[in-house]
């Protein structure tokens, strides 16, 4: 594997530049996508450019921000890029992705987090999915609970803001049979009014694990829940983050994810700045039923050290190692 360092962007304010390219499509076409960010968890100016032949030549810059933020009155609502992956062997493309709501605004919905530790913005999870190569999608909301089936014209309905919030990890790991498996975050007080748990000190996020098998009737998958991952607060003060689900060599699912020591001001932050930094895992035989999380290791067993930060992680086919990227 070769690795080469090139500048793509280069920036001239106070923010910082995203870019990255994707396949969208089966065969050659290319997507690259560009935007700013100047505000912790709120971008905007997206861009994207396409290209047909892999790469070598790319038409012009369309913008894209009308199509991903919306506002109604002092409400806003963030559409987040996707995550795509390709069904090779059923040719369909699956998209995972979110949308995020500020019935109050950015602005003073990320000041209730971060000054009172109270979330006020509304996450949801859709599969974006196409059995025509793109041309036509179906656009599918991930449910753990009960609540709308879809989202409704009217996105500020209070049965809808209220229900069914999940945060999106950065993969769909396809079976060999057409199934999916994807993991999300999810809040530990929603989760336990499911699943009659208690609370304790685990930490306010949690997450869950969907297995999806393909419902030609539909047009969608049928989805099955796993029993739920919880964190001790003392060992992450925002929880189980940004999760990913993958099928190693064994058979076996691993299940990995960042934490945070960072001080919160949730009731279940009980973390100190001493508290180490982990990406943390389980294993699961299933996918349904999963081992005690603990911090994922080097091959040695030894524990490494992790920032709190977004990653991708993959199987290097050649190699059977695990590899993953942490950004």
């Amino acid at each position: 594997m070769k690795i080469k360092r090139e500048i793509i962007g280069k920036i001239d304010g106070d923010y910082s530049l995203w870019i990255r390219q994707v396949y969208e499509k089966f065969g050659m076409e290319k997507a690259e996508y560009s935007f700013k960010q100047s505000e912790s968890d709120f971008s905007d100016n997206l861009k994207r450019k396409k290209s047909s032949d892999n790469g070598k030549t790319w038409g012009n810059w369309q913008d894209l921000d009308k199509e991903r933020f919306m506002t109604k009155g002092k409400a806003e609502k963030l559409k987040t890029s996707a995550r795509t992956f390709f069904d090779y062997k059923n040719e369909r493309i699956i998209k995972i992705l979110m949308e995020r709501i500020f019935p109050q605004g950015h602005h003073k919905d990320y000041e209730n987090y971060s000054k009172k530790g109270v979330i006020t913005w509304s996450d949801h999870v859709f599969l974006d999915i196409s059995s025509d190569n793109g041309k036509t999608w179906e656009h599918q909301l991930v449910k753990f609970e009960d609540g709308p089936d879809m989202e409704p014209e009217n996105w500020l309905s209070e049965a809808y803001l209220k229900t069914n919030h999940l945060y999106f990890g950065n993969r769909v790991e396809i079976e060999e049979n057409g199934d999916i498996i994807f993991a999300v975050s999810v809040g530990a007080p929603a989760l336990c009014n499911v699943f009659a748990c208690e609370l304790g000190t685990t930490s306010l996020g949690a997450a869950l694990v969907f297995k999806g098998k393909w419902n030609e009737k539909t047009g969608r998958y049928d989805l099955t829940m796993s029993q739920p991952l919880f964190i001790d607060g003392a060992k992450s003060s925002r929880g189980l983050m940004e999760p990913n689900v993958l099928k190693l060599k064994s058979g076996k699912y691993l299940f990995e994810c960042r934490g945070s020591n960072a001080k919160s001001a949730q009731k279940n932050a009980l973390t100190t700045p001493d508290t180490p930094g982990y990406r943390w895992m389980a294993l699961s035989n299933d996918g349904i039923n999963w081992s005690e999380i603990k911090p994922m290791t080097y091959d040695t067993g030894e524990k490494f050290f992790s920032p709190s930060s977004i990653s991708h992680i993959f199987v290097a086919q050649r190699m059977e190692k695990l590899i993953g990227l942490v950004i």
